[in-house]
């Protein structure tokens, strides 16, 4: 084995781990309007 070989199995590892994008981004638009409308009012 090699070490790419072994990077791979960890990354692909630690993929599972990571949180899905579309709730990442949707959460991060519900603070931006949230602010937003925070510092209008």
């Amino acid at each position: 084995m090699t070490d790419l070989d072994q990077l791979r199995r960890v990354l692909h590892a630690q993929e599972a781990l990571a949180p899905d994008p579309d709730v990442v981004l949707a959460a991060a638009t519900r603070r931006i309007r949230r602010r937003r409308a925070t510092g209008v009012a």
